[in-house]
């Protein structure tokens, strides 16, 4: 008897792969997957990745134009704002402080 419990189950496996094999359906079982991305995860993916946060450096050109000696990045984009293009000399560290207030508008959204 003990036997025979132990050769049940193999011989179920055997006879649902033949019918699996011969085409034969039964009852099968469907199962949904959502594909669309927690809410969040396009953030956390362009975060990772480096992508939307920008990042504005001090950059010279050497060209003598201060105005265009900071370097703005958001991993897949990288402009040379004209910044204090008004002023006819600018400090590095003015133009450092101009950079860092770009910077924060672009995060902000703006």
């Amino acid at each position: 008897m003990a036997l025979l419990g132990r050769q049940t189950p193999v011989l179920v496996t055997v006879v649902s792969l033949i019918g699996v094999v011969s085409g034969c359906s039964g009852p099968t079982r469907r199962f949904e997957i959502e594909e669309r991305p927690q809410p969040g995860y396009e953030e956390f993916i362009r975060e990772e990745l480096g992508l939307g946060s920008w990042s504005c450096t001090y950059s010279p050109t050497y060209d003598n134009e201060w105005c265009d000696d900071v370097l703005c990045s958001n991993g897949s984009d990288s402009p040379r704002p004209y910044l204090r293009a008004v002023d006819n000399f600018v400090e590095e560290r003015e133009l450092v402080d101009s950079a860092a207030e770009y910077e924060a508008e672009l995060n902000a959204g703006g």
